[in-house]
């Protein structure tokens, strides 16, 4: 009898830049299409914690980890020992989940808020009502 391994996919996200709304869309399509495909995100932000990011994580059951001083040979070493793509890497303690940030944040200014208006077309977050979506451009009725 020959078993069949499992393909175990994973894609790793160096992040050191700070968080763009502009690009909140493409990257929460991508994170939905990752997770249909079952593929995990593991994510190392340096510098700035990115919301987003944490998110797509949670998502795939991957790795999220936020250093803001580290080292390039510190880096180096995370990156081997924690975000390793072999079998090995079950054997290792990975940081524990701790309490994933879903904050919204505006589309408009990129702020995180509480409380905001929703485009009914899109589901684009603002901060204040729009008369047309910055997003999408449909027209909304106030």
């Amino acid at each position: 009898q020959q078993q069949q391994q499992q393909l175990h996919c994973s894609c790793t996200v160096l992040s050191v830049s700070k968080e763009d709304s502009t690009q909140y869309f493409p990257l929460m399509n991508a994170i939905f299409a990752a997770q249909k495909h079952k593929v995990q995100v593991d994510v190392c932000c340096i510098r700035e914690r990115n919301a987003t990011l944490e998110q797509a994580a949670h998502i795939t059951g991957g790795v999220y980890l936020a250093e803001d001083n580290i080292t390039p040979s510190g880096l180096l070493q995370t990156l081997l020992s924690l975000f390793l793509s072999s079998p090995a890497s079950g054997l290792l303690r990975k940081p524990s989940k701790s309490e994933v940030n879903f904050t919204a944040a505006c589309m408009c200014h990129g702020n995180a808020i509480t409380q905001g208006f929703v485009c009914t077309v899109c589901l684009s977050i603002f901060c204040e009502p729009q008369e047309e979506c910055l997003i999408c451009g449909c027209k909304n009725s106030q």
